[in-house]
């Protein structure tokens, strides 16, 4: 490439290629990088990847996730010094960076890397039955820091962490590019279960996610950081997060969403160092009250004026965008398909009930339905569901469920089994199949999120709906025809619906692992 003129010769120019060009071979790129003759490339292709702020282990996956580990020990022994290297000077040299040092040498980093690969291979390879424990990691590396110990709180936490998430040498992590990920203790605001939880907590996009264990791959729960303050308690190891409300909810106490403990005092500054670069600016916060470094601030003005543009932004986002077409797709079948089977159902229902009280209660009896199978799926099947088979099998599940209840409706086609279908079609909807679309939405930033889902959420359902009319209108004079093209026109769309939920399925997994999102169409 370099002999035709297709890129420059130079170390950053060969670097930025392999770095930023899709669909290069990893494992090739490691083996390159790791030449004993490509020095100057493996160096300014390190020195891509900005360290600064980042746990240790954080930015030995940013790198790993770039490239496949070599194999040969000199290989990796020279990756693992340009790491260390870029690394120390990353966080050493600026002293703003971290108030407790951790290097005394770009060695001792180098030296704690290999300890590092060492341990994950330790505890995550099956093939070795005793594992090293907390305390052999501990003395494994006692005064490499310069003749000095490295803290025990950070070896400990590091040591934690390695353990109980894995560093993926062949992909496959979620949240691949996350800013920080560790255990915390959060405050529970549960009456039945107050007190201090441990969960796992992931920060990133400008979210803060919390999972039961690290290998969970969905969230139990996902604070937004925009138009919110931190308070923090050095003293505890505590901090707070809390929004930017009217002073009746301060009052109420209700503008408090979370409270979180740190293990240690390395552990609480740099989850509080992190936090603050990822805190939005709302309208509706005061200058200087919000707690966040000059250069966020300078990036959000921006996306404030991103914010302000009119409506064809979202317009252009769906025509540009498939993943963002895809979940506008995903809604409007939903809306077509209920609309279809609600004509339906209400046909069959008027001619049973004639008077109109009657057909009215029958209607009441419906909400109600629907309502209590409604919550009877939130409270005991959609977070199950969503954390046990992932959002791919939730996604699926829907439509699937929509042609059954179909093809049973087209079979039996009397007025109690079109009710039956119907609450079972709204109680999905409520209970699973809207919060699995709203978690699509992960990947993408607040002005992707604000400028698609006012399309996605109005024009979208509007248009199905009316679309939906129009189908029902032209069948209504004869209920027999109703009933057959209507279902026909169904399955044809839960056909297509079927297959938008697989690919969204797929291209959220794939952006999760890959630690990629769409924040660069804002």
């Amino acid at each position: 490439l370099v002999s035709e003129n297709l890129i420059g010769g130079s170390a950053i120019e060969i670097a930025s290629f392999l770095m930023n060009t899709t669909g290069l071979d990893k494992e090739l790129i490691g083996e390159y990088l790791g030449n004993k003759d490509n020095g100057s490339v493996r160096s300014a292709f390190v020195e891509l990847i900005p360290f600064t702020g980042l746990d240790f282990d954080i930015a030995l996956r940013r790198l790993l996730f770039c490239f496949r580990l070599p194999g040969e020990a000199q290989q990796i022994d020279r990756l693992m010094e340009s790491f260390a290297t870029h690394y120390y000077n990353c966080n050493s040299i600026n002293p703003e960076t971290v108030t407790i040092k951790i290097f005394e040498s770009c060695d001792a980093a180098y030296v704690l890397a290999f300890s590092v690969i060492m341990l994950n291979t330790d505890a995550h390879n099956p093939a070795i039955k005793h594992k090293m424990t907390r305390q052999q990691f501990l003395n494994n590396n006692r005064g490499l820091n310069e003749g000095k110990d490295f803290p025990k709180e950070f070896l400990e936490e590091l040591y934690a962490r390695i353990v109980d998430d894995e560093i993926r040498m062949k992909g496959g992590a979620l949240f691949s590019f996350a800013l920080k990920r560790d255990w915390l203790q959060y405050e529970s605001k549960n009456r039945l279960r107050k007190g201090w939880k441990r969960r796992w907590f992931i920060l990133d996009q400008h979210t803060l996610l919390i999972f039961n264990k690290p290998t969970d791959s969905l969230p139990k729960k996902i604070f937004s950081l925009e138009g919110v303050k931190l308070i923090t308690d050095s003293e505890k190891n505590r901090f707070t997060i809390e929004s930017f409300e009217s002073p009746k909810m301060k009052k109420e106490n209700n503008s408090v969403l979370i409270v979180l403990c740190a293990p240690s005092a390395i552990s609480f500054e740099s989850w509080v160092r992190c936090i603050k670069s990822q805190i939005i600016a709302s309208n509706s916060s005061k200058n200087g009250v919000l707690e966040s470094n000059s250069n966020h601030n300078n990036n959000n003005n921006n996306n404030n004026n991103n914010n302000q543009t009119g409506m064809l932004e979202g317009l252009k986002l769906l025509l540009t965008t498939p993943y963002i077409l895809a979940i506008f797709l995903l809604a409007s079948f939903y809306e077509i398909v209920t609309t279809i089977l609600d004509y339906q159902m209400k046909v069959l229902g008027q001619q049973q009930f004639p008077d109109t009280e009657d057909f009215a209660a029958f209607l009441g009896r419906f909400g109600q339905c629907t309502n209590g199978l409604a919550l009877m799926f939130a409270v005991l099947g959609t977070g199950f569901l969503l954390r046990t088979f992932g959002l791919t099998f939730c996604l699926l599940i829907y439509p699937t469920t929509a042609a059954i209840v179909i093809i049973y409706v087209y079979s039996y086609p009397w007025l109690w089994s079109v009710f039956v279908a119907m609450i079972t079609l709204k109680g999905l909807s409520y209970a699973l199949n809207n919060p699995a679309k709203e978690m699509l939405f992960l990947p993408t930033n607040d002005d992707v999120r604000y400028k698609s889902k006012s399309w996605i959420d109005m024009f979208g359902s509007r248009s199905a709906k009316a679309l939906g009319s129009i189908i029902t209108n032209m069948l209504r004079s004869n209920p027999d025809s109703l009933m057959l093209y209507g279902t026909l026109i169904s399955l044809g769309v839960i056909f297509s619906w079927f297959t938008v939920a697989l690919y969204l399925g797929k291209s959220f997994k794939k952006l999760s692992e890959e630690g990629r999102s769409l924040s660069q169409l804002s």
